[in-house]
C-alpha cells in the first residue's frame, strides 16, 4: 500500500541521516586528532606516549625508609629531641671546671667542704644545682615529653611510607591488569571494524553499521590512551612512594 511504501522509505532516509551524520562525526574526530599531533609537532614534542617502565622489583623496606625525606626528617627530628634530654639531664648533675688564673696567682677550691688552698697559676670551681625552685627537672620533663612526641610522629612516618607503597604498587599492578584487558578489546573491536568494512564492499551490511563498529574501535582506542595516562601517573606516584621523585 502507499502508506507502507511510505514507511519504508521514511526508514531508508532516516538510517541514511545517521550514517551521514556519523561518518561526519568521525571525519570531525580525525581532523580534530590530526590537528593536535600537528600541534605537538610544531612545538617539537613527541605526539606519541612513552614507554612505561615496568614497575620496580626487589625493594627492601630498609632501604625504602633509608630514601624517604620524610622518614629521614622525623629520624633527625628524634635526634635533636634526644640530645635535647640529654643536655637536660646533664644540668641537674654537678660542674667541675679548672680555671687558669695568672693574675692572682691562686686556686680556688668553692663548693667542696673541707678543701680550701692557694698555689700558682691554675683555679678549680665546682657548681652544684640546689636550689633551682624545680627549674631544671620541668625543663627534663618538657625534653622528654618533646622526645615522646617526636618518636610518635616518626613511628607515625614509617607507617605512612610503608602504606604509601602497598597502595602505590597495588594502584600500578590493577592499572597493569586494566590496560591489558583494554587493549585486548581495542584489538577486537578493531578487527570488527575491518570485517564490516569487508561485509559493507560486499553489499552484506549497511554503511552506517561499519561506521558504528569504526567509532566503537575509536573509543576502545581512546580508552586504552586514557590507562596509558594513568599507567604513568601511577608509575610516578611509585618512584615517589620508594622515595624517588622528590
Amino acid at each position: 500500500t502507499p502508506g507502507t511504501w511510505r514507511g519504508v522509505f521514511l526508514d531508508i532516509d532516516r538510517a541514511e541521516l545517521r550514517a551521514r551524520i556519523a561518518t561526519r562525526f568521525a571525519t570531525m574526530m580525525e581532523q580534530s586528532a590530526l590537528e593536535e599531533v600537528r600541534a605537538l609537532g610544531q612545538r617539537g614534542l613527541d605526539p606519541a606516549l612513552p614507554v612505561i617502565p615496568p614497575a620496580p622489583a626487589g625493594q627492601l623496606p630498609s632501604d625504602v625508609l633509608a630514601r624517604r625525606p620524610d622518614v629521614l626528617a622525623a629520624s633527625a627530628a628524634v635526634d635533636a629531641r634526644a640530645a635535647q634530654l640529654k643536655g637536660a639531664r646533664t644540668d641537674l648533675l654537678p660542674r667541675f671546671g679548672i680555671n687558669f688564673i695568672g693574675q692572682t696567682g691562686h686556686i680556688a677550691l668553692g663548693g667542696l667542704p673541707g678543701l680550701d688552698g692557694h698555689s700558682a697559676v691554675l683555679g678549680l670551681s665546682a657548681w652544684i644545682p640546689l636550689f633551682t625552685a624545680g627549674r631544671l627537672q620541668a625543663q627534663v620533663r618538657a625534653s622528654d615529653a618533646e622526645l615522646r612526641a617526636a618518636l610518635a610522629a616518626r613511628d607515625a612516618a614509617l607507617l605512612q611510607a610503608l602504606g604509601d607503597v602497598e597502595i602505590a604498587y597495588a594502584f600500578r599492578t590493577g592499572l597493569d591488569s586494566r590496560l591489558s584487558g583494554l587493549t585486548a578489546a581495542n584489538s577486537l573491536s578493531t578487527r570488527r571494524a575491518d570485517e564490516q568494512m569487508i561485509l559493507y564492499r560486499s553489499g552484506r551490511v549497511r554503511l552506517s553499521d561499519v561506521i558504528e563498529a569504526r567509532l566503537q574501535a575509536l573509543k576502545d582506542e581512546d580508552a586504552v590512551e586514557q590507562a596509558r595516562i594513568a599507567q604513568g601517573s601511577a608509575a610516578v606516584q611509585l618512584v615517589r612512594a620508594l622515595g624517588g621523585g622528590w
